[in-house]
C-alpha cells in the first residue's frame, strides 16, 4: 500500500532504526513537549504535556508512562483542540504555570485501509479485522519530526509512513524544502500528523 501522498517509495507500517527515540541524535532532553490527541513516545523529554478529550483515558496512559519513564514529568490536561475556549484555557494554564512549550505535536486521527493498532481499537474492531499500523510508527516518527534532523519539515504536514532516509536523500525534495518558511528555531518546532 502507498501513502495517500507518496513522497517516498518505501511505505512503513512499523518503526525502524532511523526514527528510534533511543537514538542520541533524537533526544528531547530539557524540552517541554505538548501532545494533542494522545500520547507519543517522546519520553526523552524533560516534560510532556498530553491533551485529550477523555480525562480517564489520559490518566490511564500517563500512569503507564510514569512507571516506564521515571525521569520525565507528565502533565495531563482534558481538552478539545476543536474548541477555541478549550484551547484558550489550555494556553492560559500553561502561561500561569510559566511553562514554555518547545515542541508541539498535533495528532489527528485518520482511518483508511490501515489503521493504528491500540488496545482500545482492537477491542472495538477486533485484532484480525484490519491491517494494523504499529502504534510505535507515528510515535517514533514524531520524535524524528521534532528533531533538528527534520528541521526542513518543521511547520509542514508530514506522513509517518514516509521513509526518512529517502526524504533526506532525495535532492528534489530537499530543493523544494529550502528557503520556504521553514522554522529552524527550536522554540518553534511544530510537527503535524495525519
Amino acid at each position: 500500500m502507498s501513502s495517500p501522498v507518496a513522497l517516498t517509495t518505501t511505505y512503513h507500517t512499523d518503526t525502524y532504526p532511523a526514527i528510534s527515540p533511543t537514538s542520541p541524535a533524537l533526544t528531547q532532553f530539557g524540552e517541554t513537549i505538548l501532545i494533542t490527541g494522545g500520547a507519543a513516545e517522546l519520553a526523552s523529554a524533560s516534560r510532556i504535556i498530553i491533551v485529550g478529550r477523555r480525562d480517564a483515558s489520559l490518566e490511564e496512559s500517563v500512569v503507564k508512562l510514569r512507571n516506564e519513564f521515571k525521569t520525565t514529568e507528565f502533565i495531563t490536561r482534558q481538552g478539545d483542540i476543536g474548541s477555541d475556549d478549550s484551547i484558550t484555557f489550555l494556553w492560559e494554564f500553561l502561561h500561569s504555570q510559566n511553562i514554555f512549550v518547545h515542541v508541539l505535536v498535533l495528532n489527528a486521527a485518520y482511518v483508511s485501509e490501515r489503521i493504528l493498532y491500540s488496545e482500545g481499537a482492537a477491542k472495538l474492531f477486533g485484532k484480525s479485522g484490519f491491517k494494523w499500523d504499529s502504534f510505535a510508527l507515528p510515535a517514533d516518527f514524531s520524535v524524528w519530526a521534532a528533531s533538528p534532523e527534520a528541521y526542513r519539515l518543521h511547520g509542514r504536514y508530514v506522513w509517518p509512513h514516509w521513509d526518512v532516509n529517502e526524504l533526506r536523500a532525495d535532492s528534489d525534495i530537499q530543493k523544494q524544502l529550502q528557503g520556504k518558511g521553514v522554522h529552524e528555531s527550536r522554540s518553534r518546532r511544530i510537527a503535524y500528523f495525519r
